[in-house]
């Protein structure tokens, strides 16, 4: 992604924080295996389909992909605002 290419990937751990479908490369799901593939599939035609007819919305997707940046400072400092912020609304009273 850091060269600008999209990537087709499993929507699953990660890779579903990283890659957000048409807007930083493709992403497919599914149930079962046979979902999975089928979705992969047309995740990919969806692709080609861009790639060779909007030129306009592949760049901006090349583009979108470069600007992803992934650090461990990054990380923790979600980790850490989800860990460590307290809301009061949250909390239930017995």
């Amino acid at each position: 992604m850091r060269n600008g290419q999209p990537c087709l990937v499993h929507h699953t751990g990660g890779l579903k924080d990283t890659v957000q479908h048409v807007h930083t490369g493709f992403a497919f799901d599914g149930k079962t295996y046979d979902e999975k593939v089928y979705n992969m599939v047309e995740s990919f035609k969806e692709a080609l389909y861009l790639f060779q007819h909007e030129k306009t919305t592949w760049k901006q997707i090349q583009l979108n992909a470069r600007k992803m940046r992934f650090t461990w400072k990054k990380s923790v400092d979600e980790y850490y605002k989800l860990l460590y912020t307290f809301n009061p609304a949250e909390v239930r009273v017995a």
